[in-house]
């Protein structure tokens, strides 16, 4: 009798156990992280540190960036409602002279990102080997409407260096 009363116990922790961690999990997956609750609230205008805006026919196109608990994030958002966005922690951020993404739409490319005080100057190289520079007025952020797919971000430095970011294999550009 005690045998059955001890192993119906064990049986009804190891259950317990396992019911338990399904609930953890579960609640976990229902709470998003801190970089996508940032990047939400960027895409619906709360909580923007900087913006740049673009009208064009179709709409207005909205880049913006703000910062929470050691993140920092920036969210293109079209005039679909469509975002892409991107976290890095404020260390990366302040490690690297140019963070760059590219969203692809029906009929645009744009290349986006931000860009550190160290750097003087911003080209991408595109699929067909044209180059052109970006302004860099509004920095921290920055953006281009491109013509054809962006293939490559080279960044000048105070330094004389270049600070380069592949956006595409091989564009075999010289």
């Amino acid at each position: 009798m005690r045998l059955r009363i001890l192993l119906a116990a064990l049986v009804a922790s190891i259950l317990s156990f396992f019911v338990f961690r399904k609930h953890e999990r579960a609640a976990r997956a229902a709470t998003p992280p801190q970089s996508l609750q940032l990047v939400r609230e960027l895409a619906q205008r709360a909580r923007v540190g900087r913006s740049l805006t673009h009208r064009m026919p179709s709409g207005t196109w909205r880049l913006a960036s703000g910062r929470r608990h050691g993140l920092s994030c920036w969210v293109l958002v079209a005039p679909s409602g469509q975002h892409d966005g991107t976290c890095v922690s404020t260390r990366v951020l302040a490690a690297r002279q140019v963070l760059a993404s590219v969203l692809t739409t029906p009929g645009r490319r744009i290349v986006y990102g931000v860009v550190s005080r160290t750097v003087r100057r911003l080209r991408v190289t595109f699929s067909d080997c044209s180059r052109t520079t970006v302004g860099l007025t509004r920095r921290p952020l920055f953006w281009l409407f491109a013509p054809c797919a962006p293939v490559l971000v080279a960044a000048g430095l105070d330094t004389g260096g270049t600070s380069t970011i592949a956006l595409a294999a091989g564009s075999g550009c010289p």
